[in-house]
């Protein structure tokens, strides 16, 4: 699944937390202005809706409480949206 992470502030630090996760794995593809678009696999079934995987990965730093920024799959304009 390919899915777009939506950050103005602390870039680095997120694509370093996901760099680091074993599951799910990430995969960096690219970046064009606020948007990271990542390949995402479960590696091993257990990772469950990988958009909210990957929200959960960035909330668990301290730092994330004042960050604004969003999960998406590629395709999808607003979160929930049906591609």
């Amino acid at each position: 699944m390919t899915i777009i992470v939506n950050a103005f502030l602390k870039k680095k630090e997120i694509k370093e937390i996901l760099a680091a996760s074993a599951n799910p794995k990430y995969e960096f593809v690219g970046e064009k202005g606020a948007d990271m678009e990542y390949e995402v696999t479960d590696v091993d079934g257990t990772a469950g809706d990988l958009l909210k995987a990957t929200e959960k990965l960035i909330k668990a730093q301290p730092w994330a409480a004042a960050l604004v920024f969003r999960v998406i799959q590629k395709g999808q304009l607003f979160k929930g949206q049906k591609i």
